[in-house]
């Protein structure tokens, strides 16, 4: 038997956690947008996985011996720790292909990893974004995959254009902006519900990131200097900041010219898009 497992990498805009006491169905209300690159898990495979303790905690969870590992290969485009919800996605792809090794379902792989997620403090929401995937995800009931709820707004061809800005752990973010990520990560949300769209997220996602801490304001008018032309012709639509990643969401017509004007001011640039899938499993 072989198995491909994908699993598409997630940036959230805003969110604000909400704790149960029970893994399952802590989580977090907010929003994101899935990318079309992902993780990709494959079994069997010669080259083997390094496993994190996330990832080491998901397999135990499923009862699967973390050695296991040893006969999969990976392919990572992101690390963790940068804002791609990494951490996520290669926990899941992980699971998905344990599950399908031993005949069970995609939601148990989607819990495992959730769970996995909520007990090493990686994240609260990002497997089930991931696990529905499909452009702007919004999530209405906290919790893991199956027991929490996602909902989907598809979105046309857009391009994403991403900046990492340094690296930090999701436990770390917590501790230094985590009160203001729950303050304004709630108003954040009360005004993204009443109208649900793209153009509602990106202007609350800027909001949010500045509030918060994330985008300063010596680094926002770094970033407004070198895409004003752009800002002002409608080819970008907006940005944000997502823990250490600047992501900027455009027309895919206006690629070349904002990566190179983000390269004139000191950005790295990585170009990616809009996802349209969310999971996705092959057994042959």
């Amino acid at each position: 038997m072989r198995v491909r497992a994908f699993v598409p990498y997630h940036i959230t805009g805003f969110w604000f956690p909400v704790e149960t006491g029970d893994p399952l169905t802590t989580g977090s209300y907010g929003a994101g947008i899935v990318l079309e690159s992902g993780v990709v898990v494959e079994f069997p495979s010669s080259v083997g996985i390094e496993l994190d303790p996330t990832s080491r905690l998901c397999m135990e969870i499923l009862g699967v011996d973390p050695s296991v590992s040893r006969y999969m290969g990976i392919y990572e485009r992101y690390r963790v720790g940068e804002g791609y919800g990494a951490s996520a996605a290669r926990s899941l792809a992980i699971a998905l292909v344990c599950t399908a090794l031993r005949g069970l379902s995609t939601c148990r792989a989607g819990k495992a990893a959730h769970i996995a997620e909520v007990l090493m403090g990686t994240g609260y929401a990002d497997v089930i974004a991931e696990f529905v995937g499909g452009g702007l995800v919004y999530r209405v009931k906290p919790g893991a995959p199956c027991i929490g709820i996602a909902e989907s707004i598809p979105l046309p061809r857009l391009a994403i254009v991403t900046s990492p800005l340094g690296y930090m752990t999701t436990q770390e973010m917590h501790r230094v902006y985590g009160e203001a990520i729950r303050i304004e990560g709630m108003k954040a949300w009360n005004r993204f519900i009443e109208k649900p769209s793209l153009e509602t997220f990106l202007e609350i996602a800027y909001s949010f990131s500045k509030a918060v801490g994330f985008l300063t304001t010596d680094l926002d008018e770094k970033v407004r200097e070198a895409l004003s032309k752009h800002l002002s012709k409608g080819m970008v639509l907006g940005y944000y900041v997502k823990k250490r990643v600047l992501t900027v969401v455009l027309e895919p017509s206006a690629v070349e010219d904002v990566v190179a004007a983000l390269r004139v001011m000191g950005f790295e640039t990585r170009v990616d898009w809009v996802g349209r899938r969310g999971i996705e499993v092959v057994i042959e």
